[in-house]
């Protein structure tokens, strides 16, 4: 069945368009409502990332999350999970790069 997930994916461009309005109208956070992750770098030490969807991989030099629009990479050196809530995650160490990974089909993934 091709052609239902092409209707999945027109169904929630639609809805996706419907919030995106909503969150104009509203004057609430677009983050909020469309439930967008949130990266907060402090310096090359910390990054804070709001709304994620799991820890997908934890190591010393690589941290990867899951979120609405496809994983966060955070690469570095010692780095460490200082906080680890459901929706929120502080990383610290020497932080290197972030790096957003679109989910495969998404805007911006090329494919």
């Amino acid at each position: 069945m091709r052609g239902t997930g092409l209707a999945r994916s027109v169904k929630a461009t639609r809805s996706n368009r419907w919030r995106r309005a909503a969150a104009t109208l509203s004057e609430l956070p677009a983050d909020v409502l469309l439930d967008l992750p949130r990266i907060t770098m402090l310096g090359t030490q910390e990054v804070h990332i709001e709304n994620h969807h799991g820890l997908l991989h934890c190591a010393r030099d690589r941290v990867r999350l899951r979120t609405s629009e496809g994983e966060v990479e955070v690469s570095g050196r010692r780095l460490r999970l200082a906080l680890l809530l459901p929706e929120e995650v502080w990383i610290e160490g020497m932080i290197e790069s972030v790096v957003m990974l679109s989910r495969p089909g998404g805007e911006g993934s090329g494919r």
